[in-house]
């Protein structure tokens, strides 16, 4: 972008927000351009992988049940998150989405967010003690 020369030299290419455009500038941005693109699609690939293998795996709960099947509490994200640890996965605990509480005996999914566009959806089971 075209600004006035002493903006430019005073202010924006002092504090890195700028660089003279030059062959070799131009250079070094295409070449970080192509390795951000190339580090994207590698996370892509290996968020996908864990994906693939996140949606393998159950989690199960043995939780003390009440009358008509109702656990006391709920589950929440960090239990989740404590399993996924045990099982190997490293995943971000804010990343753990639970739509509705997790409060009765059965099988829930809860989406894991691994990366940009990519969400697991990893099953849990509440079993009664």
């Amino acid at each position: 972008k075209a600004v006035s020369a002493g903006y430019a030299t005073h202010y924006l290419t002092k504090t890195g927000y700028a660089v003279k455009y030059t062959k070799s500038s131009s250079n070094r941005r295409d070449n970080e351009m192509t390795n951000d693109r190339i580090n994207e699609e590698k996370n892509i690939k290996l968020a996908n992988e864990m994906k693939n293998k996140m949606e393998k795996e159950k989690i199960t709960f043995l939780v003390q049940t009440g009358k008509d099947g109702k656990i006391f509490g709920s589950i929440s994200s960090k239990q989740i998150f404590e399993k996924l640890m045990e099982l190997g996965y490293n995943v971000d605990k804010k990343k753990i989405m639970i739509d509705d509480p997790l409060s009765s005996i059965g099988n829930f999914y809860v989406d894991v967010i691994l990366y940009k566009k990519v969400v697991a959806k990893v099953k849990v089971e509440l079993k009664s003690k």
